[in-house]
């Protein structure tokens, strides 16, 4: 595959679903085959390092330096949302003697029903996340809304359906909500803005193996099936607004400010063990 869809890209050898008409999307495409070369030379890394946080670290510092950074990091995010280099870094992170405080007081319980650990911490130039959707989590609905931040990520279990949106002048109707993260409390605050039109120009299932890329300003919201463990790892890049926009269908309950919980030090913990034995029941490299 020579290019995908939102700069999505994988190695070869595996699947990414797509909507075969929606690959022409301007600006959106990416290189596979310099991707592929690069997913080598990291593969060597992370295998060859006493530390795969810091095979992680260097690897997105070498790369968010480009004048492309999202194309960069593609295979970063591909390489190390692997399920034998993810799994070995919450391994270390869980065995690690330094302090994992500054990552465990960045890990919360999200608004919008997934699990948030922070595995790597160089803010505010970047972040590594790890997004966890339990089976047995409450389903959550989610709004479009875009980021501070563009991104990359590599799904890592289960599957995320994918959808993205832009303004126009014969969609359907949506308040446009401000949102805010208080710096002191961390709870969200939302404002509401006009009423805008809003249509959809992509929808997309994307399993273990894909990744992809998101510019700040992209208009999108995920689906994550029920029942089913899934997760993602994400690459946040340096925060470039001080706000973000959120999209509620006219007439629907309007979002509420929402508090963030912190997980504790036991819950940190447990969920990374918890994935990390996940990938290992689930690689077919073991």
């Amino acid at each position: 595959m020579e290019s995908a869809l939102l700069g999505a890209w994988q190695s070869p050898d595996k699947r990414l679903f797509s909507h075969a008409d929606s690959y022409a999307l301007a600006g959106l495409l990416c290189n596979a085959r310099e991707a592929k070369n690069l997913g080598s030379m990291l593969t060597s890394i992370s295998s060859n390092s006493a530390s795969t946080s810091s095979a992680l670290k260097r690897a997105i510092e070498w790369e968010i330096a480009k004048e492309s950074p999202l194309e960069a990091l593609l295979p970063v995010v591909e390489e190390f949302s692997s399920h034998t280099s993810l799994q070995r870094l919450l391994e270390e992170l869980v065995r690690s003697e330094q302090s994992l405080e500054n990552l465990i007081g960045r890990s919360c319980k999200h608004a919008l029903g997934f699990e948030k650990y922070m595995l790597l911490s160089e803010h505010p130039a970047f972040q590594v996340r790890l997004h966890v959707w339990w089976p047995q989590r409450h389903p959550v609905k989610e709004h479009i809304h875009n980021h501070r931040f563009s991104f990359v990520s590599g799904v890592v279990l289960g599957s995320v359906t994918f959808e993205t949106y832009f303004l126009a002048d014969g969609g359907q109707e949506m308040d446009l909500y401000v949102e805010h993260l208080q710096p002191h409390s961390r709870s969200w605050i939302f404002r509401k803005g006009r009423t805008d039109r809003v249509s959809a120009n992509l929808a997309a299932t994307l399993r273990s193996g894909s990744a992809y890329r998101l510019d700040s300003r992209t208009l999108h919201r995920i689906h994550v099936p029920s029942g089913v463990l899934s997760a993602t790892l994400l690459i946040e890049t340096r925060a470039i607004h001080d706000s973000t926009s959120v999209l509620v269908a006219t007439g629907d309950d309007q979002p509420q400010h929402i508090e963030r919980r912190k997980l504790s030090t036991s819950e940190y913990l447990n969920g990374i063990r918890r994935v990390a034995s996940a990938l290992e029941a689930s690689n077919p490299l073991l």
